[in-house]
């Protein structure tokens, strides 16, 4: 399998990597669209359109990233996706500079290295195709954080909406003469790693302390909102990184196969 993404080893980009490509290219219009509809949605499972996102690698490409990355402890896994994505953003922008081979030997070189001594790579061939799965894997691990990211925030918005709603009709239906009233709602609390966790909170309430908390979760949704659009925007970079990493692979892998070499003879 992972061969078959390396190619024949003489810089000739594999024949999957042309189909993904290709692919990608096909539904650029649609993955744009995809994105709108995702942030415009109220709620959305993550098994459903998320999925879409990293269904943009082929799944021998994902099988080929799973194979590499099981087994291996945390730390371990962190190394080679930070290395992963290093490649990534290094290949990207040489290209865009038309960086020369040494250049590019200098950027990835070491990245290579960490991802040789942590996998244990035996030769050249199989450093470099742990290489581009590692750079693959990377782009594909930030593309997914971002579309959790905005799909924890849509959930949220939802949330938020629906509260709003009912607080307003019990704010437009308040007894007359009633100075309090058992109030329940979901009280929406963010996480460190942008995650919210949703609380029922029942307690009396006076009409006035309502209309307080619905001018408060209506200020919540809007900041919720600004965030949701940068991460859009990150999300639709993490997109376009990976199709530019596709195109840029089948120009230098010539490179990354003679880095990878020397890095191997340079670990015995």
């Amino acid at each position: 399998m992972v061969n078959s993404i390396h190619g024949s080893g003489n810089g000739i980009i594999g024949i999957q990597q042309q189909q993904d490509l290709q692919q990608i290219q096909q539904e650029a219009p649609v993955s744009a669209k995809r994105i709108q509809a995702f942030s415009d949605s109220d709620s959305l499972s993550m098994s459903g359109p998320s999925a879409n996102f990293k269904s943009q690698l082929s799944p021998e490409l994902m099988g080929g990233i799973d194979e590499m990355l099981s087994g291996l402890n945390a730390e371990d896994k962190s190394t080679v996706l930070s290395a992963g994505k290093n490649i990534a953003k290094s290949l990207t922008s040489a290209a865009g500079a038309a960086s020369s081979e040494g250049e590019i030997i200098n950027l990835i070189g070491g990245d290579m290295a960490d991802i040789a001594k942590t996998l244990g790579s035996g030769d050249g061939n199989m450093l470099t195709n742990q290489s581009v799965l590692a750079a693959y894997a990377g782009v594909n691990d930030d593309l997914m954080g971002f579309a959790n990211k905005v799909n924890n925030n849509n959930n949220a918005k939802s949330t938020l909406r629906e509260n709003v709603s009912m607080l307003q009709d019990e704010v437009t239906n308040w007894p007359e003469g009633v100075e309090t009233q058992d109030i329940t709602y979901t009280e929406l609390t963010q996480n460190a790693d942008g995650s919210f966790t949703e609380k029922e909170v029942t307690k009396p309430m006076t009409k006035a302390e309502v209309q307080n908390l619905i001018d408060s979760m209506n200020s919540q949704k809007d900041t919720i909102s600004e965030m949701s659009q940068m991460d859009m925007l990150n999300l639709q970079n993490a997109m376009n990184q990976q199709s530019q990493l596709m195109q840029t692979l089948s120009n230098i892998m010539k490179v990354m196969h003679d880095t990878a070499k020397s890095i191997i003879q340079n670990l015995r």
